[in-house]
């Protein structure tokens, strides 16, 4: 248990909240999952990365796709290592709230680079 700090609570319980924001209801998911975002250590950029998912769908779905563009590129550029199918399905999330917004500058290029990222790789070892 020793990952589990106050960044991990607010991780957990941003990602708690996180259905009934999106349903509309007032909850403290995005101020629990940006603090998780900012304080995550370094040894836990994995929770980092899935974390900072979550928020830009939050805010993709809820409040402020502009500013969900700029925190997408941010955990896509984390979740390149990423293959999990959590991970997967989380990025399909984001894709998805983001098809909303497709009129607002740079989210046609996020969906595109979304759906690269979740492509299986066909490199072989």
């Amino acid at each position: 248990m020793n990952f589990y700090d106050h960044a991990q609570h607010h991780a957990d319980t941003g990602h708690a909240l996180f259905d009934l924001a999106v349903a509309g209801n007032k909850t403290q998911s995005a101020p629990r999952l940006a603090y998780a975002i900012a304080h995550h250590l370094a040894p836990y950029a994995r929770t980092r990365a899935m974390t900072q998912i979550k928020l830009a769908t939050l805010l993709m779905a809820t409040t402020d796709p502009r500013h969900a563009i700029t925190l997408s590129h941010r955990a896509l550029d984390a979740a390149t290592q990423l293959r999990s199918h959590r991970a997967t399905d989380d990025l399909r999330n984001l894709h998805r709230y983001a098809g909303r917004h497709t009129a607002i500058p740079g989210v046609p290029e996020l969906r595109d680079r979304i759906i690269l990222a979740i492509q299986p790789s066909t490199t072989s070892h």
